[in-house]
């Protein structure tokens, strides 16, 4: 929800949006597979872990 007030005492500009932190993950695997660094091991809870299009990624990286 928003919170004009709240987002205005936190400095925050009408351009940052929220993100689940499993959309927050995906992003950074998309970045980092862009640079071509190479992803290891990846290790999260359960909120990561209920995201299938994060899980898939990952599959697909082995």
């Amino acid at each position: 929800m928003e919170n004009p007030a709240r987002r205005a005492d936190a400095k925050f500009g009408a351009d940052v949006t929220f993100h689940t932190k499993p959309a927050l993950a995906r992003a950074k695997q998309k970045r980092a597979l862009a640079a071509k660094l190479r992803i290891r091991w990846v290790t999260g809870d359960e909120v990561y872990g209920q995201d299938a299009i994060l899980r898939g990624r990952l599959a697909e990286q082995r």
